[in-house]
């Protein structure tokens, strides 16, 4: 279902649609040009080619602006559109991302220094738990967590039933939990270590700095799912001055 506020800029769009081209594709530019790069990084993480799926995605509509049927949704219309197209990349590109070893610790690992390392780490089987995903099983998992899509909001965008976008959350929910089940066991430890720390220094032992924040700004472990702190890739666009 529609928020107020995109009905009304559907309402809005439409208009223009009908009595000034220019103005409709200028409008629809400003409004999605932002959130379609973020949906298409998600799929193809370089911002590059993001750009350039755009900038194909809003050519294909001004050339087919006088056959373009009549759009209810202007976001799901273009969401789509821009998902095929990062889709359709990915598949041409088969691109892997390969992740390098850590360089073993010369010297002991501050508290402080140690929660960083464990947080990167984290975040980084988070990306590669991510890959293992299908593909629209991952799709769906970022327009839900990442991008904060409603199932129904996601389901007229990928043209399928919202109980199709239920099962593959619960699919991705059960492969990420699977794939990060040793991360998160082991942040817990790290975790305990760290609040050890923090009652030795309470009771007087060696003082010792203990965060207050770990894994990306989540306080304790919320097993298994603290991995939804986690932000992803913020896409800023260049927009037109």
């Amino acid at each position: 279902m529609a928020t107020p506020d995109d009905a009304a800029l559907d309402a809005r769009l439409t208009h223009l649609r009908q009595t000034d081209a220019a103005a409709f594709l200028e409008a629809l530019f400003k409004a999605f040009y932002a959130p379609l790069g973020a949906v298409a990084y998600r799929v193809v993480p370089d911002r590059a080619v993001v750009e350039d799926i755009l900038q194909d995605v809003f050519l294909r509509v001004w050339q087919g602006l006088a056959t373009l049927p009549a759009i209810e949704s202007h976001r799901a219309y273009l969401t789509r559109m821009a998902l095929n197209a990062a889709l359709r990349h990915q598949q041409r590109a088969q691109r892997q991302v390969a992740w390098d070893d850590a360089p073993p610790a010369s010297a002991p690992v501050a508290p402080d220094a140690l929660a960083q390392l464990h947080a990167t780490e984290a975040a980084a089987a988070v990306a590669a738990a991510l890959a293992h995903l299908p593909p629209q099983c991952r799709v769906v998992f970022e327009l839900s967590r990442y991008e904060e899509l409603s199932y129904q909001q996601i389901a007229d965008a990928l043209e399928i039933s919202p109980k199709t976008v239920e099962n593959q959350m619960g699919k991705a929910l059960r492969i990420l939990r699977r794939e990060l089940a040793g991360v998160l066991k082991n942040l817990y430890g790290v975790l305990l270590y760290l609040l050890a720390l923090r009652a030795l220094s309470a009771s007087g032992g060696p003082a010792q700095t203990a965060p207050t924040a770990i894994f990306g700004g989540c306080v304790g472990v919320r097993a298994p799912w603290c991995i939804q702190s986690i932000p992803g890739p913020v896409f800023l666009p260049r927009l037109p001055a």
